[in-house]
């Protein structure tokens, strides 16, 4: 492990923590990096490191340590955030964690938005195509879950008026006098 390469993504945190960084050409990037504290020195040194974190996040995703790869991937995806190996290589353990872990959203949702970025970047990559196949079931299932939801809100927020209206107007019938009892 690069300590030094840790120590200068340690000043990254809060890029870190917004998730996946928007699409940025190469100096866009490095500026925006810079904008954290990073100086140049600082910034090459952390490109030389991409290749390392990039190798053993690849080399714990074959052994199946995911939670373990995902995490170094993140530092890839950090340091080059348009990279296509390292973007592929993370959607692929939040795939296969989302796989073991099928009620984490998480999982899916991020696997789901690098594969778009990877498509964005390549439409032709195969492995995004494939993983795409994959998630998109499960999207849609997302989305009908979703609408399901929204239809039963709706109908009962419809019952609810309607129960309400009925209530009144039998209010009002109460209330009002009746035609035949007026004084003269």
């Amino acid at each position: 492990m690069n300590i030094q390469a840790e120590i200068i993504l340690d000043k990254l945190r809060p890029l870190r923590e917004q998730g996946l960084p928007e699409m940025y050409n190469d100096s866009e990037y490095a500026k925006l990096v810079m904008s954290f504290g990073v100086n140049e020195a600082e910034w090459h040194q952390l490109q030389e490191a991409y290749n390392d974190y990039l190798v053993r996040g690849k080399n714990m995703l074959k052994e199946g340590d995911l939670n373990e790869a995902a995490r170094i991937l993140e530092k890839a995806i950090l340091i080059r955030p348009n990279e296509l190996d390292g973007l592929s290589a993370l959607s692929e353990a939040y795939l296969r964690l989302w796989q073991q872990n099928p009620d984490v959203a998480y999982y899916s949702d991020n696997s789901l938005a690098l594969v778009q970025r990877c498509l964005h970047i390549s439409p032709e990559h195969e492995a995004s195509q494939t993983r795409l196949a994959v998630l998109r079931p499960q999207v849609r299932i997302a989305s009908a879950k979703s609408s399901t939801v929204i239809l039963i809100f709706a109908i009962g927020l419809a019952l609810a008026f309607i129960g309400a209206g009925l209530i009144l107007f039998l209010a009002y019938k109460i209330a009002a006098p009746s035609a035949g009892s007026h004084f003269h």
